[in-house]
């Protein structure tokens, strides 16, 4: 059962790498407005399709959703960011659910033996507190720490509380300074970036929190 996880995650992690070399080439070949343009046509539907695909990369965590953020920013510009955060936050309420309902068996089927080691280890240190800060500095974890959370025996009103003034300040700041940016190879960088500043940020708290604590 292992193998077949692992192998299903390969597999996953392959298919992602292919569909964003795929857009990222015709981005190069085919003139931004004209790939714009096709996705717009899908109508008043779109958005609902990227929330929906967006969901499930975040409850399905070897799922990237990388390629619908270039494919969302030739549609929506920075509108995309709006999008991501509200599929990220009903996300997390369906990954909290799923993890306080069914438990860590169930957790486990969806991440993976590799993750479920992550998973493990953040819900050993849960609070309110370390929630918040996990939800400020998230970075590429956003889905782990939903997981974790339904593990532990924090109250869903709780969570959500902390879910929402946690994610506010991120969402913010990613929204305006996408604003700065005009394509969607620059937008994903800047993504990289932002989620590469948190990681760090979170990570240094973490070890300064623990010196404290010694």
């Amino acid at each position: 059962m292992v193998s077949k996880l692992k192998n299903s995650k390969y597999l996953s992690i392959l298919i992602t790498v292919i569909v964003f070399l795929i857009i990222y080439l015709l981005g190069r070949t085919i003139p931004q407005e004209t790939i714009k343009r096709l996705i717009e046509d899908a109508g008043p539907l779109g958005p609902f399709v990227f929330i929906l695909l967006s969901l499930l990369t975040y409850v399905v965590a070897p799922l990237s959703s990388v390629p619908l953020l270039f494919v969302g920013f030739y549609a929506f510009g920075k509108t995309v960011v709006i999008y991501s955060v509200f599929a990220a936050f009903i996300s997390s309420i369906i990954n909290f659910l799923i993890a306080r309902k069914w438990g860590r068996s169930i957790v486990k089927k969806f991440l993976g033996e590799r993750e479920m080691e992550k998973i493990d280890k953040l819900a050993q240190n849960y609070g309110l507190p370390a929630l918040f800060l996990l939800r400020l500095f998230q970075g590429g974890i956003h889905d782990f720490i939903s997981y974790a959370a339904g593990l532990t025996q924090i109250k869903f009103s709780s969570y959500i509380l902390v879910t929402i003034l946690g994610m506010i300040p991120g969402a913010i700041v990613w929204y305006f300074v996408s604003g700065r940016v005009n394509d969607p190879t620059s937008f994903l960088a800047l993504n990289f970036a932002l989620i590469l500043i948190s990681t760090i940020l979170l990570a240094v708290g973490s070890l300064v929190h623990k010196r404290i604590k010694r």
